[in-house]
């Protein structure tokens, strides 16, 4: 089934009166993709109809907000979401079962991330294919790992309850280790994988957005970035990240960061596959990588998924795009940030990824804003 998306008018979209940030082009792009479009404001329904005509898009649904329950009754779906920018639109997307999310830059980029004209788009296994991500990955997994992040922060603030935000929280497996003794809060920039976390970790904030711009004006003890911080892909992408911890963190706060591979341990070639099983689905994994380009800092990993479920067997493929750089770009930018760095191994992981995690100590100048 598709996904769909419901937006406020006034203060959302660029034709509302506040203009939004939130183009017409970029929501004709999201159509184009197959996601189900429409509005659901306050103003008049022919009102509604007619700014969708006048911009040569055909919405599916155009209703008033006390009506956003009727589009879900009307349009069976993956997933609901609206997008808006009052206490109003938060209300009727809890009243009608709706995702709710609220404009800023960071749903501009996700957005974005649906539509081929953004290049660093979200992998279908963040995406369309999220619901094999607990398959695959087991919640169960992470627990040597989450605990290694864990005692190093309280090995370097101490065994007190500490506050924790992960930026790029994925399906929440390492977040689910954490949160007994941590108080947490979450980032992702997909909402599949953010409604994944949330069923996990259901007593934890969570919050769709770029790990790269995001700020939630708050100050924490710790930051954590694991492995989505390989779909970072340019240096400048890893400058707004740090400056992201930084903005985040209290003056002798820790950041802790897990790329899955550093330049010196990147094994072009390498070929690994796995089987996994869960309520009645089995999936077989291949994964293919490679760096076809060596002079510049991306890497492509192919995914193969064979699923089988009652009986019937598909296949999906999946290409994953991901930075890959030296440590010494890693230690380099995080210094540059205002961090103190040490570089630590960390534990042997199934399939070899995350030789190395990247600690920063954050200076005197770390405020929680920038």
């Amino acid at each position: 089934m598709a996904k769909l998306i419901s937006f406020d008018i006034d203060g959302t979209l660029e034709v509302g009166d506040p203009p939004g940030g939130i183009t017409m082009e970029l929501v004709r792009q999201v159509q184009d993709l197959g996601y189900l479009i429409g509005s659901c404001s306050d103003r008049t329904v022919s009102e509604q109809q007619r700014i969708w005509v006048d911009h040569g898009i055909k919405a599916e649904f155009t209703v008033l907000k006390h009506r956003l329950n009727d589009v879900k009754d009307q349009f069976p779906a993956d997933k609901y979401y609206h997008i808006g920018d009052t206490e109003a639109d938060r209300r009727a997307s809890l009243q009608a079962g709706f995702d709710f999310l609220p404009v800023d830059d960071s749903v501009v980029h996700w957005l974005n991330g649906l539509s081929p004209q953004w290049g660093a788009s979200i992998a279908r296994l963040y995406n369309d294919l999220a619901y094999l991500w607990p398959i695959i990955s087991p919640p169960g997994e992470y627990g040597d790992e989450a605990a290694f992040f864990g005692d190093v922060v309280q090995e370097l603030l101490g065994p007190e309850r500490h506050i924790l935000l992960e930026l790029g929280v994925g399906g929440g497996h390492n977040l689910s280790h954490l949160t007994s003794d941590f108080d947490c809060v979450a980032v992702d920039l997909s909402p599949e994988m953010t409604y994944l976390s949330e069923g996990l970790n259901p007593g934890v904030e969570h919050h769709v957005g770029d790990m790269r711009d995001i700020r939630l004006e708050r100050v924490f003890d710790a930051v954590l970035v694991h492995d989505a911080v390989s779909y970072l892909l340019t240096v400048q992408d890893l400058e707004e990240t740090f400056g992201t911890a930084a903005a985040h963190l209290r003056p002798g706060g820790v950041l802790m960061v897990a790329p899955d591979w550093v330049q010196e341990t990147f094994p072009d070639g390498w070929v690994y596959e796995w089987d996994r099983e869960q309520e009645g689905i089995t999936v077989n994994i291949e994964e293919v990588m490679e760096d076809p380009d060596p002079s510049d800092t991306q890497v492509e990993s192919t995914y193969t998924y064979t699923i089988t479920k009652d009986g019937e067997t598909t296949v999906e493929v999946d290409t994953h795009v991901t930075g890959l750089f030296p440590i010494n770009t890693w230690t380099e930018l995080m210094e540059d940030a205002g961090f103190e760095v040490e570089v630590r191994p960390l534990p042997p992981n199934e399939g070899g990824y995350g030789s190395w995690l990247f600690i920063g100590i954050a200076g005197q100048g770390a405020s929680g804003q920038d």
